[in-house]
């Protein structure tokens, strides 16, 4: 990335804005380093999985994968709503 790369204004919240930046510190990046990653790895885990990361999609990807001893543990998860609290 360079200077002569387009830049625009992005309004977030505060809080997410503090999760950006902790998250930055975390990984020794920048600030725009750390959204930059961000949104290319969303876009790459799109390609490769041809999900757009809801997570009851890549739930049940990685349960096809896993195998049907796994299903009913997170299906137990998933109907107390457990799973929002990961």
């Amino acid at each position: 990335m360079t200077r002569e790369d387009p830049q625009f204004k992005l309004r977030v919240p505060q809080g997410l804005r503090d999760a950006i930046e902790k998250s930055a510190k975390l990984n020794k990046r920048s600030m725009n380093a750390e959204i930059i990653a961000r949104v290319e790895q969303s876009f790459s885990t799109k390609q490769a999985t041809g999900l757009d990361g809801d997570i009851h999609e890549l739930m049940a990807a990685l349960l096809e994968k896993l195998g049907p001893q796994y299903k009913l543990s997170i299906s137990l998860i998933d109907e107390k709503d457990d799973w929002k609290k990961l």
